[in-house]
This record gives C-alpha cells, structure tokens and sequence, in this order.
C-alpha cells in the first residue's frame, strides 16, 4: 500500500515539474521574439530619426516584411508619419507583427532635420593617427611622472621621499626604491 501512495505522490510531483518546465519553456520563446520586436522597433525608429521624416517616406518602404537574412524576417512593419508642420515634431508610430500574432507598437515625436546641407560629411578633414595620438599620451604620461617623482626628494641612503608622501600617480606614496630615475617600478 505505501508503494502505491508513493507512485501516486512521485507522478504527482513528475507533472508539477513538467508543467513547470513547459510553461518557463513557453515564457523563454515569448521573451525572445519581445527582444527580437524591441530591437526592430528601434531599428526603424533609427531610421527614421537619421534619414528625417521627410525624407524617411522616400527612401524607404512605410510597411512590408524584413528581409530574408534579417533577424526579423518573421516580423511584418509598418510605419506611419504624420508630419507636424513648422516647428512641430512629426508624429512616428512604428508597429511590427510577428507571424505568432502578437503586435507590438511604439509611437513618438521626431523633429524634422535643418540645417542647409541636409546630409553632412562626418569624416575628418585629415587622417587620424591613433597611434601616434597612443604615443603622445604615454610621453605626456611618463613625462609628467617622471617630473612629479624626481622634484623635492632628498636621497638618503638609496631612498627617496617625495613631497611628504602625497599620493602620486598608481596610488604611489611619493617614495622610490633607490633607483636614479625616480620612477616606481
């Protein structure tokens, strides 16, 4: 008699932690395709705050589906604009569905791009040299440390104390150990 209660609570127990598990299974898919609706959504909200308004409804389609290697391929859009006229941000709402048939929505205000030139160039009038601008900041650096260990210091015993043991660079406590070019190894 104790085996059959004992089935009957193990099975009990076996369905509460299938159910359990089916249901986290259930809520983990929802979860991915909000994140997936999410970042579509500010995809196209993107796009129309780079491109402007205006020029938004020209360059791109107002509704239809993602592309085929889109990570939203199985996500419908649609974007509606309602311009506010001068000085007024045009109205944006952007809806994508998902082929489950949950919808997903955002609705904000964007301002109309000014200016003269309507794009433009971003890019630097010289090259950037990244690494030399690395080696300027390292000689700055090293220069300064150099500067900031080596004033003040007396030398007594191949020992050499900063101005009274305030806090230099590196959490340093103005002091060396004995070496010439006063830099804490």
């Amino acid at each position: 008699m104790d085996a059959v209660i004992a089935g009957i609570l193990l099975s009990i127990g076996l369905v509460t932690v299938l159910s359990v598990g089916g249901q986290a299974m259930t809520m983990q898919r929802r979860g991915e395709v909000d994140v997936r609706a999410a970042a579509a959504l500010d995809e196209l909200l993107s796009a129309v705050l780079t491109e402007g308004p205006e020029d938004y409804e020209k360059l791109h389609p107002l509704s239809g589906s993602f592309d085929v290697d889109s990570p939203y391929q199985d996500f419908q859009f649609s974007v509606e604009i309602e311009r506010g006229g001068a000085g007024v941000p045009a109205r944006v709402l952007a809806r994508v569905m998902h082929e489950g048939g949950r919808e997903y929505s955002v609705e904000t205000s964007v301002a109309e791009k000014r200016g003269e030139e309507p794009d433009p160039i971003r890019s630097p009038s010289e090259p950037i040299d990244r690494a030399a601008r690395i080696a300027q900041k390292h000689a700055a650096r090293d220069g300064g440390m150099a500067a900031e260990s080596g004033s003040g210091g007396t030398a007594t015993g191949g020992a050499s104390t900063g101005s009274g043991g305030s806090a230099g660079p590196a959490g340093s406590t103005g002091k060396s150990n004995g070496g010439s070019n006063g830099k804490v190894p």
